[in-house]
């Protein structure tokens, strides 16, 4: 297999949009299934909807949104 050199921008983790969604999402869940009180039913269906949600954005901004990549994801450690 030939080897290709790609150039793109690298940004910091931090200001990752996917991480953010992936952050708030379990945030969001953890919070839906120990902070509401309501019946167990309806919770699941609630983090059910959220982690959908997030999937759905996830592969969105991943698919259409992606302009730069971390460090960590082409194996660069500073």
């Amino acid at each position: 297999m030939p080897e290709v050199t790609i150039s793109a921008p690298i940004k910091s983790a931090w200001s990752s949009k996917i991480n953010w969604v992936q952050a708030v999402s379990l945030v969001a869940s953890l919070l839906t299934f120990f902070g509401l009180n309501l019946d167990e039913e309806t919770k699941a269906a609630l983090v059910a909807a959220i982690n959908g949600i997030a999937v759905v954005v996830t592969w969105f901004l991943r698919t259409f949104k992606t302009t730069a990549i971390t460090k960590s994801s082409v194996g660069v450690s500073s």
